[in-house]
C-alpha cells in the first residue's frame, strides 16, 4: 500500500510511460525490414535525401504534454518513424497579491512525457502531470489551505497525420486526461476529460522558398470534466453552510458549484465549462554548426469558453469573501489567452535538447471568474528531452570488389582533362593511345572523359605513354603519363587549349536593284562594336565576333539609313544580306516643327492592319527621318479611319494600324521608346466623308511630334 496519494500518482504515471515504451519497441521490432511499410519512407527519395530528412525529423521534440511540436502548439506531423521521445518539463511562477490581497503565491508545475512514432502517420503519447500551489503568506480566510497539490494525472494522446504537399502537413489527434482526486492516502479517479484537435503545419524548408521556418496552427475542442475533482469538497462545504451534519441533496438548492476556492481551482486546474481553442506558433530551425542547432519559438493561444454543463454562475457568495465574477459580465477579457516565447537548443550530443521559455498571460489573469481556473500571470518553463532512434542502422555492404586480372608489369592511367588557364573540366574529350602494343599494330585504345573531365585507360605497358586528346571547341592536344615500373595504376594530368569562343559574320550590302554597294561602312553594335567596310562586290566579313545579338547600321550617301538585327552564334557562320533603299529624288517625308508630313498615304489591306508592300519605301523614309533627327524624342503614331462602319470597329482598327506602323518602325531601327501608337477612329476627319475622295483623305496615318530635346546653349 502506498503511503501517500502523491506516491501512488507518480507510480501510475511511470507504469503508463513504461507500457507505451514497451509497446512502441515491440511494434517497431515486429516490422520485417523487407516489407513495403518498412521501405515506404526510404523509397520516397534517394538514400542521401532520406538521411537528411530523417535527421530533420529526429530534431523534433515534445511539447508540454508530449505530442511533437513547439511548447504548447503541437506539430501536425511527428518525428521520424521508429523514434521515441522522453521529456521532463517543469514550470513555475512567484506572485504576490495575485489570488487575493496580501497573498504570496508560489506555483510549481511539470510533466513527464513519453512520445512515440512507431510508424509513419501515427503518433502515441503518454504523460503524467503535477501542480503545487502554496501561499507563502500562510492560509487565510479567502484562500483556505496553505498548500494545494495535484500529482499524477495521466494524459494520453493519439495523433494521425499526412503530408499533402511538400512542406504542408495536416493532422488530427484525440486526447484523454484521467482526472484524479485525493482519497485518504491514495488517489481515485474523478472523471475523464477529452479533446479533439485539428492541426496544420507548414515547413518552409521543404517548399520552393527554402526558408528555415515552421508554421503551426491548432484548432481544438475540450470536453472538460475537471470540476469533478472538487465536487465532493463543494458538497461538504454546502452542508457546512446550511447545517444539519449530513451532505444535502444539491438539487434542492441554487447552484452549489461555486464553493471551490481560487487556489484550489488553480492547483487542480478546475474549469466549470468546456472550451474551444485556437493556437498559432512559429519555430525557426537555425543551424549553429553541423551537429548543433538553435530553434527560437513564438506561440499564441486563446481559449473560448463553452458552457455545455449549463453552469449557473453566482457572483456573490457571502459577505467578507473575495467576489469572483462571471464570464457573462467580464466577457472576452476573462478568456484565457497567453503568449509564449522561448528557444530549444540541440547541442552536439545527438538526441539531446534543452528548452527555456517564458509564458505571459495576457487575458484571464486578473478578472477571475467562477467558470475558469485562474490564468497564470506568467510562467517560466524549463525542459530536457532525449530522442531515441529505434530504426536499426542498415548494414552497409561494401561494393563488390572486382579483381581485374592485370598482366605483369602493366597498368592503367587515371587521368583528368581541364581547360588550360581556366582549370575547368573538359567533358566528352576523346583520349587515345595511338598504336598500343596491347591492341595490335595500327589500332588505338580509346577512353572518353566524363562530366568531371576524368577518364581511365585500358591496360598499358610500363613506362611513358603519350596520350592524344580531341574535344569539340578545343585544339588537339597531347599529354604523357607514366605507368610504374612495377606495374599498376597511375595518375596523369592533361590540359587543352580552348578555341576562341566567337562566331563568324559574312554579309553583303546591295541596293534594291541587287547591285553591290562598295566602300560603305557597316556599323556593328552588340557585345562589341565594329566598323566593317564593304568590298567591291559589296561583301563584308568578321571572323571573331563574340556570340550575341547585334545591330547593323548603314548610313551610306544616296541611301536611306538601314538598321537591321542579327544573331551571332558560337562557332557558327552567320550570313546576312542588307538591301539599301535609295533616297528618292523628291522626298515624300518632311520634318516640320510639330509633325512629320507625308506626301503619300500609308496603305493597308482592307479592314486589316496589314501594311501593303507599296508603302514600305515611304515608311523606310520615315524611319530615316527619325534616325537622322535624334532631337525628336517622342512621336505619336496616329491611326485614322473614314466613317464607313461602326465607330467601335473603326476605333479598334485605327489603333491596330497605328500599332502596326509603330512596330514596323521599331524593326527598322527606331527606338521603341520614341514611338507611341494611338488610334482615333473616325473622330478626327480632315475632309468631309461625303465622297470617296474625302473618305480616302480621312483614312490616314499621321506622325505628331510630342517632344523635342532642348538644344544645348553654345
Amino acid at each position: 500500500m502506498f503511503r501517500t496519494h502523491q506516491d501512488r500518482g507518480v507510480v501510475h504515471g511511470a507504469v503508463l510511460l513504461l507500457l507505451l515504451a514497451l509497446a512502441t519497441t515491440r511494434l517497431v521490432s515486429a516490422q520485417a525490414p523487407d516489407t513495403q511499410a518498412a521501405q515506404a519512407f526510404d523509397n520516397d527519395h534517394d538514400e542521401t535525401a532520406n538521411e537528411t530528412r530523417r535527421a530533420e525529423l529526429m530534431r523534433r521534440a515534445s511539447s508540454y504534454l508530449g505530442p511533437v511540436g513547439g511548447i504548447h502548439v503541437i506539430e501536425a506531423g511527428s518525428g521520424a518513424p521508429a523514434s521515441l521521445r522522453l521529456q521532463v518539463m517543469t514550470d513555475f511562477f512567484l506572485k504576490s497579491d495575485y489570488l487575493s490581497a496580501n497573498d504570496d503565491i508560489r506555483y510549481v508545475g511539470g510533466a513527464v512525457s513519453l512520445n512515440a512514432t512507431p510508424v509513419e502517420h501515427l503518433e502515441l503519447t503518454a504523460a503524467a502531470t503535477m501542480r503545487r500551489v502554496r501561499n507563502a503568506a500562510g492560509a487565510n480566510a479567502e484562500d483556505g489551505s496553505e498548500v494545494v497539490k495535484s500529482i499524477g494525472d495521466p494524459y494520453f494522446d493519439i495523433k494521425t497525420y499526412g503530408e499533402v504537399a511538400p512542406g504542408l502537413t495536416l493532422g488530427a489527434d484525440v486526447l484523454l486526461n484521467l482526472l484524479t482526486k485525493p482519497a485518504g492516502d491514495s488517489l481515485e479517479t474523478a472523471g475523464v476529460s477529452a479533446g479533439f484537435r485539428g492541426n496544420l503545419s507548414i515547413d518552409l524548408r521543404r517548399t520552393s522558398a527554402r526558408v528555415p521556418l515552421e508554421l503551426r496552427l491548432n484548432g481544438s475542442y475540450y470536453l472538460d470534466q475537471s470540476s469533478k475533482v472538487v465536487e465532493q469538497t463543494e458538497r461538504d462545504r454546502l452542508a457546512a453552510l446550511i447545517g444539519g451534519g449530513q451532505t444535502p441533496d444539491p438539487s434542492g438548492y441554487e447552484e452549489y458549484r461555486h464553493l471551490a476556492r481560487r487556489n484550489e481551482r488553480l492547483g487542480y486546474g478546475v474549469n466549470r465549462v468546456d472550451h474551444a481553442a485556437v493556437a498559432f506558433g512559429l519555430e525557426a530551425p537555425l543551424a549553429l554548426s553541423k551537429r548543433a542547432a538553435l530553434h527560437p519559438i513564438a506561440e499564441w493561444e486563446l481559449w473560448i469558453p463553452v458552457n455545455r454543463q449549463n453552469y449557473d454562475c453566482l457572483r456573490r457568495v457571502g459577505a467578507g469573501r473575495a467576489d469572483d465574477s462571471c464570464i457573462k459580465k467580464e466577457g472576452a477579457s476573462s478568456f484565457p489567452q497567453r503568449v509564449t516565447l522561448g528557444a530549444r537548443l540541440y547541442p552536439a550530443a545527438a538526441g539531446f535538447s534543452l528548452l527555456a521559455a517564458v509564458e505571459i498571460g495576457i487575458a484571464g489573469q486578473k478578472n477571475f471568474v467562477r467558470e475558469l481556473a485562474p490564468t497564470a500571470p506568467y510562467r517560466v518553463l524549463l525542459a530536457a528531452s532525449y530522442n531515441f532512434d529505434l530504426k536499426p542502422t542498415p548494414k552497409r555492404e561494401p561494393p563488390p570488389r572486382i579483381d581485374v586480372p592485370v598482366a605483369p608489369k602493366e597498368g592503367r592511367l587515371h587521368g583528368r582533362v581541364v581547360e588550360k588557364g581556366a582549370g575547368i573540366p573538359v567533358s566528352a574529350a576523346r583520349v587515345t593511345v595511338p598504336g598500343s602494343a596491347l591492341s595490335g599494330p595500327g589500332t588505338e585504345l580509346t577512353a572518353t572523359s566524363d562530366a568531371q573531365g576524368t577518364f581511365v585507360t585500358g591496360n598499358l605497358p610500363v613506362g611513358n605513354v603519350q596520350l592524344a586528346l580531341e574535344a569539340e571547341g578545343y585544339e588537339p592536344a597531347s599529354c604523357t603519363g607514366t605507368v610504374p615500373v612495377q606495374g599498376g595504376d597511375a595518375d596523369v594530368f592533361c590540359e587543352m587549349v580552348a578555341l576562341p569562343r566567337v562566331g563568324t559574320l559574312v554579309g553583303q550590302l546591295v541596293g534594291l536593284d541587287g547591285a553591290p554597294v562598295a566602300g560603305a561602312t557597316v556599323q556593328l553594335n552588340g557585345p562589341i562594336s565594329r566598323n566593317l567596310i564593304t568590298s567591291a562586290d559589296g561583301s563584308f566579313r568578321d571572323l571573331d565576333l563574340p556570340p550575341g545579338e547585334y545591330k547593323a547600321r548603314v548610313d551610306q550617301e544616296g541611301f536611306l539609313i538601314s538598321i537591321t538585327s542579327l544573331q551571332i552564334e558560337l562557332r557558327k557562320e552567320k550570313t546576312h544580306k542588307i538591301a539599301l533603299v535609295p533616297k528618292p529624288k523628291n522626298a515624300l517625308v518632311k520634318v516640320e516643327k510639330t509633325r512629320i508630313q507625308l506626301k503619300e498615304t500609308v496603305y493597308f489591306s482592307t479592314g486589316t492592319a496589314d501594311i501593303e508592300a507599296r508603302s514600305l519605301p515611304l515608311l523606310t523614309e520615315v524611319a530615316d527621318a527619325l534616325l537622322r533627327t535624334p532631337a525628336i524624342q517622342r512621336v505619336e503614331v496616329q491611326g485614322h479611319t473614314d466613317n464607313v462602319g461602326a465607330a467601335d470597329f473603326n476605333a479598334d482598327l485605327s489603333q491596330r494600324r497605328a500599332e502596326s506602323v509603330k512596330n514596323w518602325l521599331a524593326g527598322a531601327g527606331v527606338e521603341p521608346e520614341r514611338l507611341e501608337a494611338k488610334g482615333y477612329g473616325l473622330t478626327q476627319p480632315i475632309a468631309p466623308n461625303k465622297g470617296e475622295k474625302g473618305r480616302a483623305k480621312n483614312r490616314r496615318v499621321a506622325f505628331i511630334i510630342l517632344e523635342r530635346s532642348t538644344p544645348t546653349p553654345q
